[in-house]
């Protein structure tokens, strides 16, 4: 987690990191949460179900922690992906733009998650909805966006347990910078993955000046458009 700074009366910066590492090439599941390119500490706290890290990122944020919007701003989300960790000859190391795995918007995602469930359920005849009816329960997911409220435990009348429903995500090969989809991201590097914009072009500028053994050039997401890969050799 990055420290907060305020410019112009609104915070900025402050991003958070998330750290995933496998043995294998793939990245490891995501628990209780989805990858995504922006989280709030508000986000995070219902998620966890405590406020642990909303206390560290105050401790490290200081005066700026009373700010309004605080618990509400949206901190850039990057991950820390290492993959074939035992393995050195083959291990790869990358800092991922939330951007890559979030390449539609976690609201869409929720909704067509429940939405094709019920599909499921009326391919195999275990359901029976009449069209009229179909169209109104399909309107009605659409509203199911808000994966922090699913991820939260609930009080259920007369119960005396809170059940919560746990979203894990796995990452397809596609959205996996160190897979054979992305072969110039070779093994014994680190990278750094920006999804490309303005600002990383001017990003790439100043990094070729201050650091010249970086190498910059562009990946093609198969799914969310181009990509800046900026790589160092240990």
């Amino acid at each position: 987690m990055l420290k907060v700074r305020k410019q112009q009366g609104k915070l900025i910066c402050g991003s958070l990191l998330e750290l995933k590492d496998s043995k294998g090439g793939s990245i490891a599941s995501f628990n209780s949460t989805l990858p995504t390119k922006y989280k709030s500490l508000e986000e995070i706290d219902v998620i966890n179900g405590n406020k642990l890290v909303s206390r560290i990122a105050r401790t490290l944020d200081g005066k700026l922690a009373s700010t309004k919007d605080y618990y509400t701003f949206q901190r850039r989300s990057f991950y820390l992906v290492r993959t074939h960790k035992e393995k050195p000859a083959k291990v790869k190391v990358s800092i991922v733009d939330g951007s890559f795995f979030e390449t539609v918007p976690k609201e869409h995602l929720i909704y067509q998650m429940f939405l094709n469930i019920l599909h499921l359920h009326l391919e195999k005849k275990e359901l029976k909805i009449a069209p009229e009816i179909l169209k109104q329960v399909e309107d009605a997911f659409s509203h199911i966006t808000n994966h922090t409220i699913i991820s939260a435990s609930q009080l259920i009348e007369k119960a005396s347990i809170k059940p919560r429903l746990r979203i894990m995500a796995e990452v397809h090969p596609e959205g996996n910078p160190h897979s054979s989809f992305y072969p110039q991201l070779s093994e014994g590097r680190l990278n750094l993955i920006l999804q490309a914009s303005p600002y990383v072009k001017g990003l790439e500028r100043e990094l070729c000046q201050k650091i010249p053994q970086i190498q910059v050039f562009p990946v093609y997401h198969k799914r969310n458009g181009e990509h800046t890969v900026f790589q160092l050799k240990p």
